[in-house]
């Protein structure tokens, strides 16, 4: 079979399984196997694909038909242009959360922490883009921490990693405070890929902001003066959200995409 053929019965079966993106994701899938760029693929439709290519390509189209992720097939995600290792134990890195990234002070030698770091995708890119900081990363799952803590090591970024629920078992304070905390409500419409993805990374209760709101009764005693609070939420929660942190005597600053900003 040639990469044009198999491209074309690859797109045809992941329609099938409805699957909007299918010629991109066949390619991809492609690409990645022969690790190279899908230019390739467009350069080189009349090559033969060997059969131990065919094998694994087949085997990847199949997971992905079934709505898997491609990010667990592949087993990394690119997060502000670095590549991120996921497995099943944490959230895939989502696109919408490098604004939080960008919301960031640009102020030398600060002190920041990272709430339910999953992967690690904010805190890693965080110290990278600001060597200066100091930056402490935590999660409630053990298992997402070595999954951080190993993105860490190969990207070459210094953590601090502490298994706590919320900022419980965290002493001091921090100048920056960011989050992205499971938000989603479970009667929410949503992809079928989400049910591959951890349901503790995922969903609250209270309509999505139980844990949002807990992070918010204690951040007054985590957060250093005039310090910042940088939370991704759904944008229909963010009125609720900025009135919970008003009540803390933290102020709004600015609200970009799905992330809000508040400084204390």
């Amino acid at each position: 079979m040639t990469i044009d053929q198999w491209l074309r019965h690859a797109t045809e079966q992941l329609k099938k399984a409805g699957i909007e993106t299918s010629r991109l994701d066949a390619e991809l899938i492609l690409a990645n196997v022969f690790e190279r760029g899908r230019v390739y693929l467009h350069a080189h439709g009349e090559e033969t694909i060997s059969d131990e290519a065919l094998q694994v390509a087949n085997t990847q189209l199949e997971q992905r038909a079934q709505r898997l992720p491609l990010a667990y097939i592949f087993g990394y995600k690119e997060f502000y242009g670095r590549d991120f290792a996921v497995t099943p134990d944490v959230l895939v890195p989502r696109p919408e959360t490098e604004a939080l990234v960008e919301l960031l002070p640009t102020v030398e030698n600060l002190s920041m922490i990272d709430v339910g770091t999953g992967s690690g995708a904010i805190a890693i890119t965080a110290q990278l883009e600001h060597p200066s900081w100091t930056v402490t990363a935590c999660d409630i799952d053990e298992d997402a921490l070595l999954v951080a803590a190993h993105n860490a090591d190969a990207l070459k970024a210094r953590i601090i990693f502490r298994h706590s629920n919320l900022l419980t078992n965290i002493d001091g304070t921090f100048d920056v405070i960011a989050a992205n905390l499971p938000y989603v409500d479970r009667d929410w419409e949503r992809s079928p890929e989400t049910d591959f993805e951890p349901a503790l990374a995922l969903f609250a209760d209270d309509h999505g902001l139980e844990l949002i709101e807990k992070l918010i009764e204690q951040t007054p005693d985590h957060l250093a003066e005039h310090g910042y609070l940088l939370l991704e939420a759904d944008p229909q929660q963010h009125p609720t959200i900025i009135a919970a942190a008003q009540q803390k005597s933290l102020r709004h600053i600015r609200t970009e995409g799905y992330v809000v900003l508040l400084q204390r």
